[in-house]
């Protein structure tokens, strides 16, 4: 069994394409790895491209890709590699 035959997508993923009415993506993201939001959060148009995206919906994904990262706050391991506040 090849790898990406083993990969779900994380249900965040699912959610976020049917979001988008993007579920007829849903085979190709998964085929193509892209089955977890930090890797779809990842997606560059030719990755996009390249799992056969309609150009019209790679600039809507691009637009709700850039909306997300937008709201994300960064991972808490990220967080404590921070400088240290000033009080300190």
């Amino acid at each position: 069994m090849r790898a990406a035959e083993a990969c779900q997508l994380d249900e965040e993923v699912v959610q976020f394409l049917e979001k988008l009415s993007f579920s007829i993506y849903s085979e190709a993201f998964r085929a193509s790895g892209f089955d977890t939001m930090v890797s779809v959060l990842g997606m560059e148009r030719e990755h996009m491209r390249t799992i056969g995206m309609l150009p019209g919906h790679v600039v809507k994904l691009e637009w709700a890709i850039g909306q997300v990262r937008t709201r994300r706050t960064p991972l808490p391991a990220m967080q404590s590699l921070a400088a240290p506040p000033a009080d300190q």
